[in-house]
């Protein structure tokens, strides 16, 4: 014979003292999280500016060790690195090599355009000696949307009269679009330079200012259609087409 078993059903009373007992518990877990999480966050707030306040007198040890290493964890930090932006300017002009490029790199991530930066990043980019250090420059320019402070950098180096530096500057050049407008008399002269590639690279420059090609630059370009070397004739022909 089969048994069949009822439902099993609390009285009254004991379903009341489980109900008061979950709330309790429930109020219980409440009452500490609200206890506990601005503790928690004050503690993190706490831990963060004390890291700040490490990081900001590293930027002033007199070891370059230390300022790089502040300037590279600070660029770690994102947006609260921000009270650091202002000495990371002044490292710009550090005398070692490493403590500007970390400099650099703090000031790009935090996208600090301030008129004070810019300038010095174009300085640099136009004027240092180190070949790394004046691409970070030149790049950094770039990141921070700097294109004519970019594009004034390129025209210096294009007037240098080391070679790899006009070709360098002729380049970046070429691939500033509309923004080389801000320099096209250096581009004009530019096309009577004894190198092939910095002729070339003026010519690409002066097309891809299209109509605002200053009227100078269409009877040299002409001129540059028999240019003895092919790949400059190409692109003048290809300049000309554009600005016509």
């Amino acid at each position: 014979m089969i048994t069949s078993i009822s439902n099993r059903v609390l009285p009254a009373s004991s379903k009341t003292k489980l109900m008061t007992h979950s709330w309790y518990t429930g109020m219980l877990f409440l009452v500490l999280s609200l206890i506990l999480t601005p503790g928690c966050g004050d503690a993190k707030s706490r831990k963060a500016a004390e890291e700040l306040k490490k990081e900001l007198e590293g930027l002033k040890s007199a070891s370059a060790t230390d300022r790089e290493n502040s300037l590279l964890h600070l660029s770690g930090m994102g947006a609260a690195a921000k009270p650091a932006a202002p000495r990371a300017v002044e490292l710009l002009r550090d005398p070692e090599i490493k403590v500007k490029t970390a400099a650099i790199q703090l000031i790009v991530s935090l996208k600090h355009k301030d008129p004070g930066a810019l300038a010095e990043i174009g300085a640099l980019a136009a004027s240092a000696e180190d070949d790394e250090l004046r691409g970070n420059a030149l790049n950094a320019l770039m990141a921070l949307d700097a294109h004519e402070e970019h594009a004034k950098a390129c025209a210096e180096l294009l007037g240098s009269e080391v070679d790899r530096l006009r070709e360098l500057g002729s380049q970046g050049l070429a691939q500033a679009n509309e923004h080389a407008g801000v320099v096209k008399t250096q581009l004009v002269t530019g096309l009577d330079d004894e190198l092939p590639y910095v002729r070339a690279n003026c010519a690409t420059a002066l097309g891809n200012l299209g109509s605002k090609a200053p009227p100078e630059a269409k009877d040299k370009l002409t001129a540059l259609l028999k240019d003895k070397e092919e790949m400059v004739a190409d692109e003048a022909k290809k300049a000309l087409d554009k600005i016509n």
